[in-house]
């Protein structure tokens, strides 16, 4: 009979969830998962334990600035 797998499970170090934190607001979590050679699953489950908010800062879709550009006065448009 086959030997049964033993947790494959790779502990985390000071270092990888420093760098979670640092990535977790700029970037999506399967591109963290990449980098830190983890599961993303294991990145998602491993900011809630440390508090770490995995949201992204809220953008307007097809990279429209946030805020309305003033138009300036004088010129008139056709």
């Amino acid at each position: 009979m086959a030997k049964s797998p033993g947790s494959h499970r790779e502990s985390w170090s000071k270092d990888d969830v420093a760098k979670l934190k640092k990535m977790a607001a700029r970037r999506p979590a399967g591109i963290i998962a990449y980098e830190l050679d983890r599961t993303v699953a294991a990145i998602r489950n491993k900011a809630r334990a440390e508090g770490i908010s995995m949201s992204p800062p809220e953008r307007l879709p097809y990279g429209r600035p946030t805020v309305a550009k003033k138009r300036t006065p004088g010129r008139k448009r056709k």
